[in-house]
């Protein structure tokens, strides 16, 4: 994220409530940031009040594209964020996400391939996510997407309905059981590796890091909790990764569709179209049945 967060107080926001808002309702929460390629994030939150979202995220490309990302209760609503045209309507549940019929009539055109309004608000809901992930209360943050037809070669089939927010405890226990365990295995494995020493530079230590989180899981020999460590060199018993590693990527099994995939971060980077296809091929190979895929950013806590 970049500097150029701001917030205001927003009683104005109420302002669809019929006779305006009560003296009572507190002012949502309104923050404005800008990420560091330029993509504006508008974040509204709703804390009293009847609107007909709970949370609210505006979106916006350096080169104006935008979406609105609006949530109520499970179900979330995408929009053109300069139009305002309904683009898709998905209600995330543990065992799948349903699209509104309109979902299927605004992001499946007849191409053999995605439609460019769909792959752009795939990249803004990947800045959001990367947004959201990045907060102090980013923990449980999720983009869930259906793809029943992947094309590895460029990004997806446009039937790709998708929903990206955060869950409860209870919310994302039911849906990714290991979110918690990968969770406090990040925490320990930082800590522990930060202070064995000093490192040459970040990359480094993000490279021990990742490396010592996918031995940790890779340890319980579970098929369904696995981590694909991708890697420059080691040496001959493999016990030590030379620097040139690059991440762990962290998969669980969650039959007989889903998986949730943990993209680990120990720097700012976010998730991008190639990182998502790349995610994608690795979890059909180990679990070739996968419709459904929860991607979960994993930052250290401390």
């Amino acid at each position: 994220m970049g500097a150029g967060s701001q917030r205001w107080p927003g009683a104005s926001l109420h302002e669809d409530r019929p006779g305006g808002p009560a003296p009572q309702d507190p002012p949502p929460l309104a923050d404005s940031t800008t990420l560091e390629d330029g993509t504006r994030v508008l974040s509204i939150r709703i804390r009293a009040g009847r609107k007909p979202f709970d949370e609210q995220h505006t979106v916006t490309a350096p080169d104006g594209e935008s979406r609105i990302f609006e949530t109520s209760g499970e179900t979330q609503t995408i929009r053109d964020g300069n139009t305002g045209e309904v683009l898709s309507q998905t209600t995330f549940t543990p065992t799948g996400l349903v699209a509104e019929p309109i979902a299927q009539l605004a992001l499946a055109p007849t191409l053999p391939l995605i439609a460019a309004p769909v792959i752009a608000t795939f990249e803004l809901a990947l800045q959001l996510l990367t947004y959201l992930s990045a907060r102090k209360d980013g923990y449980g943050t999720v983009l869930g997407m259906s793809a029943q037809e992947y094309q590895y070669e460029d990004v997806a089939q446009p039937d790709m309905p998708m929903w990206i927010g955060r869950l409860n405890q209870a919310q994302l226990d039911a849906t990714c059981p290991k979110a918690g365990e990968v969770q406090t295995i990040v925490d320990d494995v930082a800590a522990r590796v930060k202070a064995q020493g000093s490192y040459a530079s970040g990359a480094v230590l993000g490279t021990r890091i990742h490396a010592e989180i996918a031995r940790t899981i890779n340890s319980q020999k579970d098929p369904n909790f696995v981590a694909e460590l991708i890697l420059g060199e080691r040496n001959d018993n493999e016990s030590f990764i030379i620097p040139g590693s690059r991440r762990a990527d962290i998969f669980e099994n969650r039959p007989p569709l889903t998986a949730c995939v943990y993209d680990t971060k120990t720097g700012r980077e976010g998730l991008t179209l190639a990182r998502v296809a790349v995610l994608i091929r690795e979890a059909h190979k180990l679990y070739p049945d996968i419709e459904r895929f929860i991607f979960i950013q994993v930052r250290p806590r401390r």
